[in-house]
Order: structure tokens, then C-alpha cells, then sequence
């Protein structure tokens, strides 16, 4: 940023100032009270719209110098004009309104700004600096580039917006939970890098890798023994059920051989019954005509006996002589009679049934015994046998896939573990003070520091330094233990490190009357030798001293103010 006028109106102390910067260099020398540091404010409030010396904007009336209705700023640059101005009732007026200005800006137009920040302040502005991204979206690459688990950065992402320390202690928190189920499923082993990466469970018989196998095999035979059982027991049941049917065929043949043995008995009997149901039924036949001889009635022209029979007269048939007693007798002979005819009836049904009898044993007789229970039954035994045997085989089979399976399951898990274990100690490791966030240091620190470093050199001053914990040294000391003109040679070059870096060019330094003759003397000749590179557009350097140096580098330019007024070089009262 290359300033080329500087013009102030009723500004604190400075009264009239109009500088204008035709030299890279411009040193602002005059008494003490003179206005030096209201330029230096002024040229804060043009660039940055910082008030400077109140808190609060309607307190900016105040900052008219005593007499004056108003005050303004205005500092022409190569790339822009910045004007600020202030009335008596307050109102401001500003032509950067809504444009943005660099944000090392305020650091270059304060020196002693970035040695007053916290840590934490620093590491953020350092970061911001240089460009450096702290989302998580670029921690997360970077842990992807150190070969950590991208699932598992992803989830540690969340933590990381609390800071790098949580995310690491949180994956460290992991890494020992992934520890302790380690633990756990290896029966209370102790987790060690090289020892868990190599367990194993007990060894299990050496075809243990095929249990898996020999169990199908097993189930597979076992099947076609279940067929075969299956038909065998179908068979033994059938040869049962033949054998019940022999059994009662053979019972039946003994029935059907007494009935067909009675045969001859009752045909005999038949015979009997047959012969004596004739006699008995000529005899009732003669006792029933005889019967009806007692209504016969003589014939009126020949005087025959005659009785109806069958709607007919016949001749009744004569009476033998005790005739008269078997008469009386004849409703008992009727029943003989018909007990006999049923007698008779019943001698013919069992004719008939023994002649059945007979024939039914001729077709058992041709039946053939076929009924080997005691075979099937040994085929049955045989196959129940073999199937116990094969059931033995897939159980026990069975039992050592499972064991295989399980401890393949637990190798699987115990490695995982171990790879948990390893996956969250790296990221872990990464978010650790030395890992990730080191290497964001480094690469917003290796820049200044270097720089820093050639500016020493340059100046031929002590080296300052930024180191990882943001503590300022210079020549190895703490800032906070070293002289005022030292800690004024620091903070200078780690504004022009910023300034540089940046991008500004700009460096405004006030009090550098703090440093002795040889001090003032590096400090010019370190900034002339930047300007000559073309390193610096534009440096304001402030300082009490009694008069402008008589001769100055070719690339400053001095000028004096006195009471508020920008004058000729002269010396001071």
C-alpha cells in the first residue's frame, strides 16, 4: 500500500498536517506533545475507522482538536482515497463505508498490537495470515493424508469444532474403550501393539477348518438314510400288517375248518329231520282231514259223507279208530310240527354255511406266507443304526464348525479392536499438540520466523522469534524480560513480517526514538535497503528527537511538525 498524501484538519493535536510522501520512507520527528501520535491515530481512524483514543462513537466529538467545528482525514494511496470526518454534534463521515480493508491492517498501523494479543489470539490471527483453514473439512484431509481412518475422522469431526485438545482426548477416550473390549474379548489379555496384532485363540484339532464340510456330508447321508428308514419302516409296516392278516387268516382257518368238518354230522341230521318232518306232516295231514270228517254231512241223494275242501265238496275221509285222542292232541302236534320245519330249516343254513366253510378254507389254503417281519424289522434296525451314526457325525461336526466358526468370529473381532485401537490412537496422535496442529503452526510460523530471522540479519539485530507456544523471544529471551528497545526492535520486525506477508506494505512505526544512535541508525538503513527492493511502498516512522537528521537515505524523507503543524526540518526547542 503506497500512500502518497497524508492531510489532517483539527484532529487531536494535529492541527494542519499535509504531508506529501514522495520517498518510501517518511520519518515524523518533533517535541514531545507536538502531534505525532494524533497523526499516527489519524491515519488508524482512515484505514481501520478506529477511534483511537474513546470507546464510543458518540463520544467522537471529542476527538476535534479544542477550537475547531469539525475535523477530517484523508490519505491518498495508489489504490484508493480514505477520508473520515467528524462534526461537533457527532456524525461521522466515511468513504470506506461497506469496503473492506486488509485484516493485518490495524497490526501494521500498531505495532506493539500483536506482542498485547493472547496465545490464542495469535494463533488465530497467524492462521488468518497465512491462509491457513481450521474447518473440518481441512483437518479432516489432513488426517486423511496421514493415513488415518476417514469413517473415524468423520466422526470426530463434531468434537474438533470444540478444539483440537477435545477432538484428541476424545479419540484417545476411544482408543482406550477399543482397548478394553480388547481386553475383554481376549479373556483379560493386556492390549500390546505388537502382541495384539498377531493373537490368536487356543488352537482348535487340525481339520477344524473342515468341520464345516463334513457336517453338510453328514447331513446330506443322513438324509438318504432317512429315505431308506422311511421306505424300511413303510415295509416293516406292511410286513406287520401281513402278518396280523396270516394271523387271522390262520385263526379263521381253524373256525372255517371245524365248521367244514361238521358237514357229514349235519347232513345226517338233515336226513333225521327231514324224515321225521314227513312223517310228522302225513300224520297231521290225516288228523287235519280228520278234523273235518267231524263237519261232514250226508249227501242228500246218495247219503255220502261229504266236507268242503277248497270251496269243493269231497268225500270226508273215514276215521280210524282212535282217531278221537290224537284230535285233542293236534294244536301240540302243530307246534312239534313247526319247531321241526325250523329244525329242519336250520340243519340246511348250516349245511349251507359248512359247505362255505369249506370252500373259503380251499382258497386259504392257496394263500402263500410272504409276512418276513423279523427281516424287516432288521433292515429297520440296520438303517436307525446308521442314521444314529451319521447324526453322530453332524453333531459332532456341527459342534466343532461352530467352535471354528466362533473363534474365526472372535479373531475377526479382537483384530478389529486392534484396528480401533490403532485407527483412534493415530487420530488421536494427529489433534495432539505435536501432531496436526504443530504442523499448522509450522506452516504459519516457518514464514514469519524465516522472515524475521533475514530481518535480523538485514538490521543487525537479534532475531525474533514466534515459537509454537505463541511466545514472543527476542535474542532467545522472553518478550516479556527483555528492555524496552528491544521489545520496540521485536515488535518492528514482526510488523513488517505481517505487513509483508500480508500483502500491505505498510509499515507505521511510532516511538522509535526508544532506540539508541546505532539502533535509530539500522532502523533506517534496514528500512532504505527494504524500499530499495521494493519490499515496503510506504513506512511512517515516529519519533521524538531534537532536530531531522541533516542528511537522511535517498529513500526517506523527513518532515517536522510542531504544535499540530506539519513544518521545514529544524531543530527543536
Amino acid at each position: 500500500m503506497k500512500i502518497t498524501r497524508i492531510q489532517i484538519s483539527n484532529f487531536l493535536g494535529a492541527r494542519t498536517v499535509d504531508l506529501d510522501l514522495k520517498k518510501p520512507v517518511a520519518l515524523i520527528a518533533g517535541k514531545n506533545g507536538a502531534g505525532k501520535s494524533s497523526i499516527r491515530d489519524a491515519i488508524a481512524l482512515a484505514f481501520t475507522a478506529d477511534l483511537c483514543r474513546v470507546h464510543l462513537k458518540k463520544e467522537a466529538a471529542t476527538l476535534i482538536s479544542e477550537g475547531g467545528e469539525s475535523c477530517f482525514v484523508e490519505i491518498t494511496t495508489d489504490a484508493d482515497t480514505y477520508g473520515v470526518a467528524i462534526t461537533a454534534a457527532g456524525k461521522i463521515s466515511d468513504t470506506m463505508v461497506g469496503k473492506e480493508t486488509p485484516a493485518a491492517l490495524p497490526y501494521v498501523l500498531d505495532a506493539q498490537r500483536f506482542a498485547r494479543m493472547t496465545d490464542s489470539d495469535r494463533r488465530t490471527f497467524l492462521f488468518g495470515l497465512m491462509g491457513i483453514k481450521l474447518d473440518g473439512a481441512t483437518v479432516k484431509d489432513r488426517l486423511t493424508v496421514r493415513g488415518c481412518n476417514s469413517a473415524k475422522a468423520e466422526q470426530i469431526m463434531p468434537i474438533l469444532r470444540t478444539g483440537f485438545e477435545a477432538a484428541s482426548k476424545e479419540a484417545a477416550s476411544r482408543a482406550r474403550d477399543a482397548k478394553a473390549g480388547w481386553r475383554t474379548a481376549t479373556g483379560g489379555e493386556a492390549w500390546g501393539k505388537d502382541k495384539s496384532a498377531k493373537w490368536q485363540p487356543e488352537p482348535l484339532p487340525a481339520d477344524a477348518e473342515n468341520a464345516g464340510a463334513r457336517y453338510e456330508n453328514a447331513v446330506v447321508k443322513r438324509k438318504e438314510v432317512d429315505s431308506e428308514l422311511s421306505k424300511a419302516q413303510q415295509d416293516l409296516g406292511a410286513a406287520k400288517a401281513e402278518r396280523r392278516r396270516q394271523h387271522e387268516a390262520e385263526e379263521k382257518r381253524m373256525e372255517l375248518h371245524e365248521r367244514a368238518g361238521k358237514i357229514e354230522r349235519i347232513k345226517t341230521k338233515l336226513n333225521i329231520d327231514s324224515a321225521e318232518l314227513a312223517e310228522w306232516e302225513q300224520r297231521i295231514a290225516v288228523l287235519c282231514a280228520a278234523l273235518k270228517s267231524q263237519d261232514a254231512v250226508a249227501c242228500p241223494e246218495c247219503g255220502v259223507m261229504l266236507v268242503m275242501d277248497g270251496g269243493s265238496l269231497v268225500h270226508a275221509a273215514p276215521m280210524a279208530k282212535g282217531t278221537e285222542d290224537d284230535l285233542a292232541k293236534l294244536p301240540g302236534y302243530e307246534n312239534s310240527l313247526a319247531l321241526m320245519r325250523r329244525s329242519v330249516a336250520n340243519d340246511k343254513r348250516d349245511l349251507e354255511a359248512a359247505q362255505r366253510a369249506a370252500e373259503q378254507l380251499k382258497e386259504l389254503d392257496g394263500l402263500k406266507a410272504n409276512a418276513d417281519v423279523g427281516a424287516a424289522e432288521a433292515k429297520v434296525a440296520e438303517l436307525t443304526a446308521k442314521r444314529a451314526g451319521w447324526q453322530a457325525d453332524a453333531d459332532k461336526y456341527r459342534d466343532i464348525a461352530d467352535k471354528y466358526s466362533r473363534r474365526q468370529a472372535l479373531i475377526e473381532q479382537v483384530a478389529k479392536l486392534h484396528q480401533d485401537v490403532l485407527d483412534w490412537t493415530h487420530i488421536a496422535d494427529a489433534l495432539a499438540p505435536d501432531g496436526i496442529p504443530a504442523e499448522l503452526l509450522a506452516e504459519a510460523l516457518d514464514p514469519i520466523n524465516e522472515h524475521l530471522r533475514l530481518s535480523a540479519a538485514d538490521a543487525e539485530w537479534e532475531p525474533a522469534q514466534i515459537d509454537f507456544d505463541m511466545r514472543i523471544t527476542y535474542g532467545l529471551r522472553d518478550y516479556a524480560l527483555i528492555s524496552e528497545s528491544e521489545k520496540w526492535r521485536a515488535d518492528a520486525m514482526i510488523t513488517e513480517a505481517v505487513s509483508r506477508l500480508a500483502g500491505v506494505k505498510l509499515l507505521v512505526l511510532d516511538r522509535f526514538d526508544v532506540l539508541d544512535l546505532k539502533g535509530r541508525e539500522d532502523l533506517l538503513y534496514w528500512l532504505d535497503g527494504m524500499a530499495g527492493n521494493g519490499e515496503i511502498d510506504t513506512a511512517l516512522i515516529f519519533g521524538t528527537l531534537k532536530s531531522l537528521p541533516a542528511q537522511v537515505l535517498p529513500s526517506i524523507d523527513g518532515f517536522w511538525i510542531d504544535s499540530g503543524v506539519t513544518g521545514q526540518m529544524k531543530e527543536a526547542a
